[in-house]
């Protein structure tokens, strides 16, 4: 076998002196779901190559958690069940009454933790009579981590209203009519005043934000008095910032933001105040960023934030597919990929006369570009003799978060479309 070896990621290792006994295994150490994917093998043994592709299938297994199982009798009851950690995210829950499912069952939606393992809650609901006192219920998941399915059983516990907790049933009534009306005399001396109880509605913005494609970011209040006002601030690290209206603000401060381009727009229909921040994110100047919608009446502020965690950056080709003659007498060809954020992309090439082509093992060489993104150059080697095929082509494809479709990018040796390769300087020339 050829003494060579690549390992380009961390937590990958390769063992140089199995591989030249014949055992090239790739060692991953401390496997995530990070490293869930398709490997490539190439081995080279003087003229001849064989090449493989693995897929490596990483697991989380789902944690089951019971949250309620308190009812009380003849009322409608919720019961839940939740799934924590698991991954791949496709996860079936089921719940049971003695062994029987149960109708009325309903499945929230799966939330991404960091770590990308998924959560997900169940619901059912029932109305607990006697019958129901001495019943099993069962929350049943299957995954395919599990090598069997995953349940927990469990009897309901019921709330009796007692004579003495109907005393304090009582008692709290009367605490809670006495509060009641105390925060009512209170808002209508706050009225009086010109505070109103406005409440503040989280931020809704775009679940994905892409470097250079406008966003927007709305904030909502509601019961808003005459003299509310709003404002928008930028928190980088520790430092705050204030956003200038559209219609004015401090010049200093507005210059200081003019790279930025932020909008505020804000707008009152009676009792409700909505404002609005538009702008174009960017890797280097809103990775981290939390921006922070405040509503003002008077001494009181209320606040939502939004924080700004990821920006995708999509893919962008700088240059044509280039190719060159190797010192070692194949054609390379390589193309460049640049402006991408984050740095995780897949790249494919593969070559053939027809369809299905076949893959091609190839090197990434990463690059980190001062505005914060990332750039790639992927290579592969080809044999000079398949270029004389006027049918043969080769393919190379990459995928991205940023990106809804792959990139493509098809070249097709024709008879009048062949590019002649200096062999004498080893010169590029462009496909």
């Amino acid at each position: 076998m050829d003494n060579k070896k690549k390992v380009v990621r961390k937590g990958l290792s390769f063992d140089e002196q199995s591989a030249r006994k014949g055992n090239a295994s790739l060692i991953i150490h401390n496997v995530t779901i990070a490293n869930h994917g398709t490997y490539k093998c190439l081995v080279t043994y003087g003229p001849h190559q064989k090449y493989r592709e693995i897929q490596l299938s990483v697991y989380a297994k789902p944690v089951l958690s019971i949250l309620s199982y308190n009812v009380r009798r003849n009322t409608e009851s919720a019961l839940t069940c939740m799934a924590t950690g698991f991954f791949p995210v496709d996860i079936g829950i089921t719940w049971y009454r003695d062994g029987e499912v149960l109708k009325n069952q309903f499945m929230g939606k799966p939330n991404k933790n960091k770590d990308r393992t998924y959560q997900m809650k169940s619901f059912t609901t029932i109305t607990p009579s006697d019958d129901n006192e001495n019943k099993t219920f069962t929350c049943r998941i299957q995954h395919v981590s599990l090598p069997e399915a995953l349940q927990e059983d469990f009897q309901l516990v019921y709330e009796e209203t007692s004579f003495t907790m109907a005393i304090v049933v009582g008692v709290v009534l009367v605490v809670l009519i006495a509060t009641v009306i105390g925060i009512f005399c209170w808002k209508e001396k706050q009225l009086r005043a010109g505070t109103a109880m406005f409440s503040v509605l989280d931020i809704d913005g775009p679940s994905k934000l892409i470097a250079g494609e406008e966003a927007s970011l709305y904030c909502r209040a509601t019961k808003c008095s005459k003299n509310m006002s709003v404002t928008w601030l930028e928190k980088r690290g520790e430092e705050v910032h204030e956003i200038p209206a559209s219609d004015g603000g401090d010049e200093e401060e507005q210059a200081r933001l003019l790279d930025t381009q932020y909008d505020v727009i804000s707008c009152k229909e009676g009792p409700n105040y909505t404002s609005s921040l538009k702008f174009r994110p960017c890797v280097a100047k809103h990775k981290d960023v939390t921006f922070i919608c405040r509503y003002s009446c008077g001494k009181e502020k209320k606040e939502k934030k939004f924080h700004c965690g990821t920006i995708y950056a999509k893919v962008q080709m700088i240059q044509p597919v280039r190719r060159s003659l190797d010192i070692s007498g194949e054609v390379k060809y390589s193309i460049t990929l640049e402006k991408f954020y984050p740095s995780d992309i897949r790249i494919r090439w593969s070559h053939g006369v027809k369809e299905p082509y076949e893959a091609l093992s190839s090197t990434e060489t990463f690059t980190e570009i001062p505005d914060g993104t990332f750039g790639v150059c992927s290579e592969v080697k080809i044999s000079e003799d398949l270029l004389k095929d006027p049918e043969f082509g080769v393919r190379v494809t990459w995928e991205h978060e940023s990106l809804d479709t792959p990139g493509c990018k098809d070249l097709c040796i024709r008879e009048s479309e062949r590019l002649p390769i200096d062999s004498s300087d080893g010169k590029d020339s462009e496909t």
